[in-house]
């Protein structure tokens, strides 16, 4: 009677460590995904995504006037999604609108082909170009819809989920 009393009890501390072990596991699963449910991109992150383009945009375009967003959309998946319209505003570019930025990031590469270019930001961190971008906040945009060059850019934003940081973004331009 005492070897199966024994064995009988031996069994059901084993389920009992079963299936706390399996509820243990279940719960830490569960955590890790919900870093993914998550979205860190705040506004803040997102307005420093658009000015770095804007810097990036406007100092490698050969037009003689800033161009500025006019619309803009963005959703978070895993990744983030988004598109804006880069339209030509009413005021010119100088060089010393671009004077004393200082553009903090890791790495960006630039690929222009004909009707598109791709701009490729390695941890776009932000852009500190307050003459620039006040600029850019007050010049009113061109009012010839039909003779104005846009551009729409579909962008990705690929976080980092672990640093709650954004990883990289790409920005692919067609111009219309």
């Amino acid at each position: 009677m005492c070897k199966t009393l024994h064995g009988t009890l031996l069994l059901l501390a084993i389920f009992v460590l079963f299936l706390n072990f399996s509820h243990a596991t279940a719960k830490r699963t569960r955590r890790g995904m919900e870093i993914f449910e998550k979205n860190f991109i705040d506004k803040n992150k997102l307005k420093d995504v658009y000015d770095v383009f804007k810097y990036l945009y406007n100092t490698h375009s050969a037009d003689t006037y800033l161009s500025n967003i006019k619309n803009e959309s963005f959703t978070m998946n895993i990744w983030g999604f988004g598109e804006i319209e880069m339209v030509k505003t009413k005021c010119r570019k100088i060089d010393s609108d671009f004077y004393k930025c200082s553009f903090q990031r890791e790495f960006y590469n630039l690929k222009r082909t004909p009707g598109e270019t791709m701009y490729y930001i390695s941890l776009p961190g932000s852009v500190r170009c307050r003459k620039l971008l006040s600029k850019l906040d007050n010049c009113p945009f061109e009012e010839q819809t039909e003779q104005l060059k846009r551009e729409i850019c579909y962008f990705v934003v690929y976080p980092d989920y672990i640093e709650q940081n954004i990883h990289a973004v790409r920005f692919d331009c067609y111009t219309k």
